[in-house]
């Protein structure tokens, strides 16, 4: 069935926006992954390779169910909530959304935890500003308020717990240490989440460690990733990508606006590949009605916000049918002024 984007895209087709012509791409909803085998410690080697090639779909929330586009948190809700907690989480499932995306770092005592940090570097922003994740131990970072006396950073099985079999969750892998992928698939294996994870990197390499890692244990062509770009300098070159059904380029939406040409000659490079296309809000961004409009013109397959209420609530309006019951409907938020970065 047609999604609200085909729809919409009819009645936009001969409209522009930001005054450049949109040339609207087939959508590309390729969302398989493989569920890690049951068999994994069995001795008989060909049981288990048979059992790791079983292929399943990852499962639809109820946004991209109803209207082919995924919405995932930014942080959790992270305008909404302070940002990667685990009352942000807990805050998108009572929104009802597809799944959440979060931040990754490594501690140095290896334990993976939750928070993106000063200027993308995993910094703190407290007394402790030169430090970094990497430099602190889980008990470091555990004594560590944010905001508050009670909220503390979590850990990336704190956050599997919480939200098992609830919604899906985007893993946003931070910086370059390869021991950092090690340790999440470890982790979400031995939680046996892997049907409900999504990978993602500005790290383009992590894609290949990622199915390097899952191999080792029997579960081989699972990874689902998203290739992260923000700069059109580094742009990834779709040729080279190593793309596996469900993988896809996530790219900022400022970049539409600012590079409009480059951007739209990678998404057509990419679609030309299967890769299926998201975008995300960066954290200043403070989202409107506007900003959906181009991203439905643009057939986006994933969306990134800051605003889950908001893009929620559009898409509903759009359809011009009720709010799902399922939808849980909330109070008036107070908005949180995003991070200065």
């Amino acid at each position: 069935s047609r999604g609200l984007g085909d729809v919409y895209k009819r009645q936009v087709s001969t409209q522009s926006t930001w005054g450049i012509k949109h040339a609207f791409l087939p959508r590309v909803m390729t969302e398989l992954l493989l569920t890690a085998p049951e068999v994994l410690e069995a001795q008989d080697e060909q049981v288990l390779n048979s059992a790791s090639k079983q292929i399943r779909k990852v499962p639809k929330g109820p946004l991209s169910k109803k209207y082919q586009l995924r919405v995932e948190g930014h942080r959790g809700a992270g305008r909404l909530v302070k940002e990667n907690t685990l009352a942000a989480f807990e805050k998108a499932v009572e929104l009802d959304i597809d799944g959440v995306e979060l931040d990754v770092w490594l501690t140095n005592d290896k334990v993976p935890v939750i928070f993106h940090g000063y200027k993308n570097q995993g910094r703190l922003k407290d007394e402790n500003e030169s430090k970094r994740i990497c430099e602190l131990s889980l008990e470091e970072v555990k004594a560590i308020a944010m905001g508050d006396n009670e909220t503390r950073i979590p850990t990336l099985e704190e956050v599997l717990k919480q939200l098992k079999d609830r919604m899906s969750v985007n893993i946003e892998l931070k910086g370059d240490d390869d021991e950092l992928v090690d340790k999440v698939v470890e982790l979400v294996c031995a939680q046996g989440q892997l049907s409900q994870i999504n990978f993602s990197s500005f790290n383009h390499g992590f894609r290949q460690r990622i199915e390097q890692q899952l191999a080792t244990r029997g579960i081989n062509d699972v990874v689902n990733f998203g290739y992260l770009s923000y700069l059109t300098a580094e742009f990834p070159k779709v040729n080279e990508l190593l793309i596996k059904n469900g993988d896809g380029i996530t790219l900022d939406f400022e970049l539409l606006r600012t590079h409009p040409t480059e951007t739209r000659a990678l998404i057509a490079a990419a679609r030309e590949r299967g890769l299926r296309l998201g975008f995300y809000f960066p954290m200043a961004y403070n989202e409107k009605e506007e900003d959906y409009e181009v991203l439905l013109a643009e057939a986006a397959d994933l969306v990134i916000t800051n605003f889950p209420d908001r893009l929620s609530d559009f898409l509903h309006s759009r359809s011009n049918t009720e709010r799902p019951k399922s939808a849980k409907q909330t109070p008036e938020i107070v908005i949180i002024p995003p991070p200065q970065e």
